[in-house]
């Protein structure tokens, strides 16, 4: 199969450069200056100028066959500029005045609400902002810098060039938030930026389409970033700079979730039509966030986005979705609801994930097995709700409610005693939680914030076994509660301090019970967490911003302090280079850890549980990366090098299975690793190469041998991808290469003891990954009121077989079995989604 990858790569790559061909005839604009380079290079001329006579004009090119003085015609016939010629080789360009009447309306850039009051002036003249934000002044003369102050706004500057009889719409942003300067924008593809600290965020709802996805699913999105794998081909179970999943912190608008994803892993939790943007923070974490040893992944609902009542409906091959939107002058509700199809009517699609999720576990039973398992059930489903409201114009409440389940059922039967048995075995995983805050702004320069969330997250599972009469009940249950206070105070337009303090309360729950042979257990832990952080941000003339913070954590069940620094600078090295410098200590008070693979019926085996300093240590981890960025024109080049170690590690959450299955201790782990990206755009054709490089191993003082390569350590990872848009048309397709997972080759069977015989732990790597998808999604309009689209999607397009696990046992004639665990193959998806206002 091998030898038609370059066939399909010319298949499914020549068209997006037969349409760019095509679109690339007509001539763009470009800045002014840029031009004027050109025609001193081309007709050995110098112009002179203020560079506030041309900045932030943009021209079209005038035509290579035009001379000189047509070229400056075609200039000057564009923008009020005039060409002084001083002698045949120097050209002065001064800016020509007009009269005009400029007008415009100030809104909120948060909610869109109107901004009265605000001072509009310039050298000659001044006025205010009307109850509509409207404002106009007289008898400007052009080209003119604005100047518009509010004391609950920033200040924002606004230059016109041209006369227009339109009136311009300004958004103005709340004084106490910092602006966050975008470094690299288009990151990869439009909608995704890197910020000034650290930040990579994603606005889901404005980016292009992605490869293998009709709609855009966040943790998805990520793990097209260098540095963001999934081992087992999952959604949510993110692995970043080899890390286990369960050391990410995930917040939906500030709550902590402890359940991310349906078909218990496959597809997001979250519905993604909710979302406003995500950012992802793999190190240089803000120091109000706790948590998260490997990274940071903050979902935001969106904001309000339209002055119309709006209702979506939307569905694919495996779920349908509906969403209702709702803004007024202070109130903005979002109501949704998301339900899997496969209660209705299964498709291929849906059966493939029910394959991939459910095979080599309980559900789906051995063909060698004399028990039948039948009338398998599953679902999913999830619903939100978000409330915001204005109390005034420097105060406001938010709160949300979120709710997820998955449901899985089937009946086990056999011949007992010459009549059938039948036994109903099951699990649900589901999660219910809720947040509310209160914002006021006192002043231009402070801000504060409280904030309180709850969250139940509960797993149970009921297994019975036909043959032996067992009945095995297990029940993973998280409860915790959070109360935040933080202020914010701005020293000046350039230096804000913000400082807050939060409890956070855990409880975990495990009980298992077990009626032949007799075993019951139940452990109940509780932890609290105080903190107290202060962080510093600084915008300095150098083009140089620093955010530099330290947190404070008391553990009252460890009695344990830990004192966390973190910094995040970048500055502009000059020309097109910038560099950036993050480090952070974390720690974390929860794991998920693995007892037994055939726990909660082997579907998802994990459990949570709290640390204990005792067998269960604090995981605590430090970190430091220096990157550094090139942008030019159409060409972005980033390469980031990082070291990053994690202390605290205990065996059950690293999914051994090997001769360390059943061992119980805790070490650490050290990566290393350098991420790079090559992101070429031209016009309406965006590209990606990203590369990452990861060395990391494991430190067990207690295990023979006490270091050996992680479990996470992809080497080498590949990722190459290409979108397209033309009007209404969006394309896109993309390669993901990567180096397979390490895993343990047995050597026999140790005929004493009746158990496998490993070699050197981690020794061999299963075979290279390979996988190539594609998405077509087109949008349209069916009238004022009515619009939508529709998309296609196509996973695996070459249905490459993929090893992404093999598991060895022995069986019952004594022999070793091994089996490999399969990736999707080739998935194709529809979907259609209409959207109707009000």
């Amino acid at each position: 199969m091998g030898s038609s990858y370059p066939k399909i790569w010319f298949i499914l790559f020549f068209p997006f450069f037969l349409l760019e061909e095509g679109n690339a005839q007509g001539i763009g604009e470009k800045p002014l200056r840029d031009v004027l380079d050109q025609l001193e290079e081309q007709f050995s001329v110098r112009f002179s100028y203020m560079d506030q006579t041309i900045d932030s004009i943009q021209v079209q090119l005038p035509g290579s066959d035009l001379d000189l003085d047509q070229a400056l015609d075609h200039l000057e016939s564009q923008v009020a500029i005039d060409f002084i010629k001083l002698d045949e080789s120097f050209i002065s360009i001064r800016r020509l005045i007009t009269i005009v009447k400029i007008c415009g309306y100030l809104l909120d850039k948060d909610d869109g609400s109107s901004v009265s009051d605000a001072l509009i002036f310039s050298q000659s003249t001044s006025t205010t902002s009307d109850q509509n934000g409207y404002f106009e002044l007289a008898n400007a003369e052009i080209p003119l810098k604005v100047l518009i102050s509010h004391v609950s706004y920033q200040d924002l500057v606004l230059r016109f060039d041209n006369s227009s009889e339109e009136c311009i719409k300004s958004y103005l942003t709340p004084s106490t938030e910092r602006l966050e300067e975008v470094i690299i924008k288009n990151y990869i593809t439009r909608g995704i930026d890197k910020r000034d600290n650290g930040k990579t965020v994603v606005d889901v709802q404005n980016t292009n389409i992605l490869p293998g996805l009709t709609e855009p699913d966040i943790f998805f999105t990520l793990q097209n970033l260098p540095g963001i794998q999934s081992m087992n081909e999952t959604v949510t179970d993110i692995n970043i700079r080899g890390g286990s999943n369960d050391q990410n912190l995930i917040l939906w608008d500030g709550l902590r979730l402890y359940q991310t994803g349906h078909f218990f892993g496959l597809i997001s939790a979250i519905n993604p039509h909710i979302i406003g943007k995500t950012t992802l923070m793999k190190n240089g974490t803000p120091a109000r966030l706790g948590e998260g040893v490997s990274g940071t992944i903050q979902v935001e609902t969106r904001k309000k986005s339209t002055s119309e009542i709006t209702a979506h409906a939307g569905s694919n091959l495996i779920n349908s979705d509906l969403l209702l939107e709702v803004p007024t002058d202070k109130l903005h509700l979002l109501i949704a609801s998301r339900q899997s199809i496969g209660g209705i009517f299964n498709t291929p699609t849906y059966d493939q994930y029910f394959d991939r999720a459910f095979r080599f576990s309980d559900v789906i039973n051995d063909p060698s097995s004399q028990v039948i398992n039948s009338d398998e059930k599953f679902s999913f489903y999830d619903f939100s709700f978000n409330a915001t409201y204005k109390l005034s114009s420097t105060a406001g409440i938010k709160g949300g409610v979120l709710g997820l389940d998955n449901g899985i059922s089937y009946e086990e039967s056999d011949l007992v005693s010459n009549r059938v048995e039948s036994k109903v075995s099951n699990l649900d995983q589901g999660t219910i939680a809720g947040y509310l805050s209160y914002d006021q702004r006192w002043s231009d320069r402070l801000k504060t914030k409280l904030y309180s969330s709850i969250m139940d997250y509960r797993q149970e599972s009921v297994n019975f076994d036909v043959l032996t009469g067992q009945e095995h009940i297990l029940d993973n249950e998280v409860l915790e509660e959070t109360i935040r206070a933080e202020g914010s105070y701005f020293l000046n337009d350039t230096w804000d301090v913000a400082v807050g303090i939060q409890l956070v309360e855990t409880g975990i729950r495990n009980f298992r019970d077990i009626n032949l042979p007799a075993f019951r257990s139940l452990s109940k832990e509780v932890l609290r967490t105080s903190s107290l952080y202060m962080e510093g941000n600084a915008q300095l003339q150098t083009h140089t911003t620093i955010a530099a913070g330290i947190r404070a954590n008391y553990f009252d069940k460890l009695d344990q302090y830990r004192i966390e620094p973190r910094l995040a600078m970048s500055t502009r090295l000059g020309g097109s280079f910038s560099l950036e410098v993050l480090a952070e200590t974390k720690s974390q008070t929860t794991v998920q850890v693995v007892d037994f693979q055939t726990d909660f019926l082997g579907v998802e085996n994990r459990k949570w549980v709290l640390v204990n300093g005792e067998n269960i240590p604090l995981l605590t981890s430090g970190q430091a990366s220096v990157g550094v960025n090139y942008q030019k024109k159409s060409l972005l080049v980033s390469l980031e090098g990082f070291i990053k170690g994690v202390d605290g590690v205990v065996t059950a959450s690293q999914g051994f299975l090997n001769q360390f299955q059943f061992e119980r201790t805790f070490g650490s782990y050290v990566s290393r690793g350098i991420e790079l990206l090559v992101n070429p755009s031209f016009g309406n054709l965006d590209s990606w190469v990203t590369y990452s490089y990861l060395n990391s191993d494991y430190t067990f003082s207690d295990l023979v041998p006490p270091e050996f390569r992680n479990n996470f350590d992809i080497s080498h990872a590949l990722s190459v991808g290409l979108t397209y848009q033309l009007n209404n048309l969006e394309l896109s397709s993309g390669v993901n290469y990567r180096s397979g997972m390490p895993f343990t080759e047995p050597q026999g069977i140790d005929k004493t003891n009746d158990e496998i015989v490993f070699d050197f732990p981690n020794a061999m790597t299963l075979d290279n990954y390979f996988r190539m998808d594609f998405s077509a999604k087109y949008k349209f309009v069916l009238s004022d009121n009515w619009s939508g689209n529709c998309g296609i999607a196509i996973w695996n397009i070459t249905n490459k077989d993929n090893t992404i696990k093999t598991l060895t046992s022995i069986t019952e004639d004594g022999e070793l079995s091994q089996i490999n665990q399969k990736a999707l193959g080739i998935t194709p998806n529809l979907s259609v989604r209409v959207a109707h206002s009000f």
